[in-house]
């Protein structure tokens, strides 16, 4: 029998919420499929165990479920989940205006569609309608760096953006594994 004790600190304490995430979780399993395999049971729990620590829970309706559904062709890394989830958070926050990062506002509307395009391209994996199967990890990095190659020669400003969210994915990534390792 497996042990799962170390992931459910959280959700002891609040096993309501934990029981919603972990439905809202469960339907995104079953309208994304995973890459390799299948969605486990475990990836549930860790999943519920990180999410009750980074979201209240008004996040986890009907329409957050649709708006990860439609960024999404495969079940979605800790990582871009969370990126998602807080855009979407950013849309909804409290008074109903759009949060528009400052940043991004400072861009053109093309410059903008330019970054739109860019994460669509991420959210996909890089692969082009013509792939027929999903690209290599290797071929995927290829894209995405050909790609910042051309908008840092031609939209230096919107290369510069992206480079900035990039690093900053980096930061919280690698501070959720220090966390995870630490407890």
């Amino acid at each position: 029998m497996e042990d799962y004790s170390i992931f459910q600190i959280e959700s002891g304490k609040n096993p309501q919420l934990a029981h919603l995430i972990m439905g809202w979780l469960y339907q995104l399993a079953n309208m994304l499929a995973a890459k390799e395999g299948r969605v486990t049971r475990q990836t549930l729990i860790t999943y519920t165990e990180m999410l009750i620590r980074d979201f209240p829970s008004q996040i986890f309706s009907a329409e957050s479920l649709h708006y990860i559904v439609h960024n999404f062709t495969w079940w979605p890394s800790y990582p871009e989940l969370q990126k998602h989830l807080q855009q979407y958070q950013r849309i909804k926050e409290p008074n109903g205006a759009a949060y528009e990062d400052e940043a991004l506002a400072s861009l053109t509307k093309q410059e903008q569609l330019l970054v739109k395009i860019f994460h669509a391209n991420e959210d996909k994996h890089w692969r082009y309608p013509e792939d027929k199967a999903m690209p290599s990890l290797r071929c995927q990095q290829t894209r995405k760096s050909l790609t910042l190659d051309v908008l840092r020669c031609c939209v230096p400003k919107v290369y510069e953006y992206l480079i900035q969210e990039i690093q900053k994915t980096k930061k919280l990534s690698s501070r959720v594994d220090q966390e995870s390792m630490n407890e």
